[in-house]
Formats: C-alpha cells, structure tokens, sequence
C-alpha cells in the first residue's frame, strides 16, 4: 500500500542562493539534503500539506478480514481432514497382532 506520509519535496538550489538555502535548512520540514555537485545541492523536505485521498484503512480491513478467513479454513476445514488422514496412516502403520 501506498504511504502518502513518506512523499518528499526536493528543492534543488544554487550554492549562490544562499539566504534560500539557510531559510530550507531552518525550516521544521527539512530532512536531509544532497549535495550533486560544487554548485547544486537537493534538500529533502517533508510535504506542509498532507491530501490523504487514498483508503489506508480499508486496505487494512482487507488484510485483517483475510487473515481471519485463512486461520477459520485452517482450524475448521484442514485441521478436521489433517486429524482424520493421521490417524488412517496411524492405524496402517500399528502392527497387527
């Protein structure tokens, strides 16, 4: 699933830019920066507006209901024919007297 919370902004800017660089810097959004060459550099920063349009939570139901369909066929379905094939093999495999 999608994490709409880890997009990013990369702003690339000038090494001659320098008030722009300190006011990125000093903003509480920054997260790192890069440095590609001598003149330019990217500074990661982190979205200011969050649109959280994508259902997270409905994903999340899906998983959840899926895991409860996988453990009620294994305990109610295989388990029963597990039991049942065992003790066949078992029976087979006792020796006669």
């Amino acid at each position: 699933m999608e994490n709409l919370r880890n997009h990013v902004d990369i702003k690339i800017v000038n090494s001659n830019k320098t008030n722009k660089i300190r006011k990125l810097v000093a903003s509480p959004l920054f997260s790192r920066y890069a440095i590609f060459t001598n003149d330019m550099a990217g500074i990661d920063m982190q979205k200011s507006k969050l649109l959280l349009n994508k259902p997270v939570f409905v994903g999340m139901t899906i998983l959840d209901n899926r895991r409860i369909l996988m453990y009620d066929y294994y305990y109610n379905v295989l388990k029963k024919i597990w039991l049942k094939v065992r003790a066949l093999v078992h029976r087979h495999r006792q020796p006669s007297a």
